[in-house]
């Protein structure tokens, strides 16, 4: 990353670096198991790109984005094993929630934009980096660590 900007480069490192992205903030990448596109945080929403660039920047969370249901702010996009599905923090605020409450928990989104995004932690930790495991039925974040087993990814 420079110039708060994303950039790729083949791994033997023969060609120049290509920026694939333009403008904002752009934070913590997560390529697709397919390696063919990336999702970042950017400017408090989480957002998609194919690394080839042949399709244009989508919008996933946030105010006017593909899931612009999804207002608030998302961050720490990780792709499942499977490439169908995006695990993301995000301070949304959940049904019952008053102004003060600022959580940060853990949301799962289809990679597509489709369906409803699910809420999967509900505590008071902050939670940060998540990471699936390799068959991708389980979660864990720095904070904490979620079963996912009843939930059908």
């Amino acid at each position: 990353m420079a110039e708060n900007n994303i950039w790729v480069i083949n791994k033997e490192g023969k060609n120049e670096p290509r920026r694939i992205t333009f403008s904002g903030y752009n934070d913590y990448p997560s390529w697709s198991p397919d390696g063919k596109s990336l999702a970042f945080y950017s400017g408090g929403a989480i957002k998609l790109i194919k690394v080839e660039g042949s399709e244009s920047l989508k919008k996933l969370t946030g105010w006017g984005g593909i899931r612009s249901d999804f207002p608030g702010w998302s961050g720490y996009p990780v792709w499942s094993p499977d490439g169908k599905k995006i695990v993301f923090v995000s301070n949304k605020k959940k049904a019952g929630e008053d102004e003060t409450v600022k959580s940060y928990d853990l949301w799962i989104v289809n990679a597509d934009g489709t369906g409803k995004a699910e809420y999967i932690t509900n505590d008071k930790y902050r939670e940060r980096f998540p990471t699936w495991s390799p068959v991708g039925d389980k979660l864990r974040s720095e904070e904490h660590t979620s079963e996912l087993q009843s939930h059908s990814f």
